[in-house]
């Protein structure tokens, strides 16, 4: 019996690392890449898009990554931050960088460094339902809350 319990924790431990690395890749938008054989089919779908939209994280999440980077006062700090070459002040300057580069090409894009002028594209970032029963339901804006909440205040 011990043998059998043994492969079995082999087995699952196996199957932990392998769903670690998959959810490391789908993290950074990159499942397409390591999902081997069925890239073609995923990239079809376009599957890192929609899991980046869906993923299981949100945004308070990557707000405290980024006030912990640049070096900012966070309750509750994470550990460890993997940016740059590991030191908060490379950290802080690639945060910088790539923060002034997205406002740049918001800038060339709408014409304005102002936000109140950047429009999101409907198509791009509305949520959209699949159909389960005879239900129906349309687009709706793109929220920052986890699914079932969503359900749960759609639902009667």
């Amino acid at each position: 019996r011990g043998d059998v319990f043994f492969g079995a924790g082999w087995v699952t431990a196996e199957d932990r690392l392998f769903l670690a690395d998959a959810l490391r890749n789908m993290g950074r938008g990159r499942f397409t890449q390591f999902a081997g054989d069925l890239r073609d089919v995923l990239g079809a779908v376009g599957f890192d898009r929609t899991y980046a939209a869906v993923a299981g994280y949100y945004y308070g999440y990557l707000s405290k990554v980024l006030r912990q980077a640049l070096g900012r006062r966070v309750r509750g700090r994470y550990r460890m931050l993997r940016c740059a070459d590991g030191r908060r002040a490379a950290c802080a300057a690639a945060v910088r960088g790539s923060l002034a580069a997205a406002v740049d090409a918001l800038t060339a894009r709408f014409g304005s460094a102002s936000p109140a002028t950047w429009q999101a594209d409907p198509r791009q970032d509305d949520i959209h339902f699949a159909l389960a029963g005879t239900l129906v339901v349309g687009p709706i804006p793109w929220q920052n809350r986890p699914t079932f909440q969503q359900v749960v205040q759609i639902r009667p």
